[in-house]
């Protein structure tokens, strides 16, 4: 595999986030050496989830102007659909990618380009790149809770690949999206603690369509549900799981338990680099996404950022599914350099 040793732009990271960016950055300069790279094979992390159908459509989940003719756009598709939907993508605007080539360090140079060391297999490559745009995201790398077992445990897991769990005790930590689907498809088979850390039960962090999923399936199988609110996980010995719930201790012996709290940037990774970060995000200029390195961009998860008023990290779920973002960045590479 011949990688090129220079570009002028460079996309790392080949989930659905990175093909977007390396196709509005191919087709905006179809004359300049311009190509992505994975560490793994393209869509590497979506190979993990479990197949699952989504609660939005592919309109929403999709690109702008790619016309996919195996589904309506209105259809609600599952993990399968959105992978087939994302190669064929790939295949249709003819992106250059490299795979199995993992980004090791990234240097700047007196110029202002900057040299990327990639390891392929067992060689080590230097790439020079004048606009790098990183978009590794952060499924790779969850929050720890730092209790026993975590890491070791079978039983504690973080990820959820097959709704199979049948007849068993099972202990959910966490109220996003994640914690939620699971409870819709396997609360009516097993006996669930949904262990939750604040007060409200209105579930703030889940969306409107998974809502009223997990209310029909709160109401339809109550029985099996225990909810403990505003809760603090202390520790784990074993299959048991020891937390406070209202200042009243919990001991909950488990099958499984998921801890379904979210995702983090691999800041000490970047943190090596000289990349300055706030509060577990990247510090960049929101209307241009580039970072304190001139000429980096963050794009997809890896554009979260701490807001100080609400006192917490906040998500950058657009709405038109980055298009308004990956024009900041080009808009920002085209002042540069024309």
């Amino acid at each position: 595999m011949d990688i090129p040793t220079k570009c002028f732009a460079i996309v790392i990271g080949s989930g659905p986030n990175g093909l977007y960016a390396l196709s509005k950055l191919q087709k905006t300069y179809p004359n300049k050496e311009v190509f992505g790279i994975d560490k793994g094979e393209v869509l590497n992390n979506f190979y993990d989830y479990p197949n699952v159908r989504f609660h939005s459509t592919i309109k929403e989940l999709g690109f702008d102007n790619y016309k996919y003719t195996k589904h309506e756009l209105d259809y609600k598709p599952d993990t399968l659909d959105m992978i087939d939907y994302y190669l064929s993508f790939k295949e249709a605007k003819n992106l250059k990618l490299y795979e199995n080539v993992e980004m090791t360090k990234i240097t700047k140079n007196s110029d202002k380009s900057y040299n990327i060391k990639v390891l392929v297999n067992t060689r080590t490559i230097t790439v020079n790149a004048k606009n790098i745009i990183l978009t590794t995201g952060i499924y790779e790398n969850p929050v720890y809770l730092g209790i026993q077992g975590e890491k070791t445990n079978p039983k504690i897991t973080h990820y959820c690949y097959e709704y199979d769990d049948i007849n068993e005790n099972i202990i959910v930590v966490g109220s996003g999206n994640s914690a939620a689907d699971y409870i819709i498809k396997s609360l009516p088979n097993n006996k669930i603690h949904w262990v939750i850390r604040k007060t409200d039960n209105t579930f703030p962090r889940i969306g409107d369509i998974i809502r009223e999923k997990l209310d029909f399936v709160l109401n339809k199988y109550s029985s099996n549900l225990t909810i403990y609110y505003n809760s603090i996980i202390i520790d784990a010995f074993g299959d048991k799981l020891y937390f406070k719930s209202d200042d009243k201790e919990n001991l909950i012996e488990f099958d499984k338990c998921y801890l379904f709290t979210g995702f983090r940037i691999n800041e000490k990774f970047y943190k090596k680099m000289g990349f300055i970060f706030v509060k577990g995000c990247f510090r960049y200029t929101q209307f241009s996404m580039e970072t304190d390195f001139e000429n980096v961009y963050v794009f997809g998860a890896l554009s979260c950022q701490f807001c100080p008023i609400k006192q917490k990290i906040e998500h950058k779920f657009l709405k038109d599914n980055g298009l308004t973002t990956i024009q900041k960045i080009l808009n920002n590479i085209k002042y540069r350099y024309y």
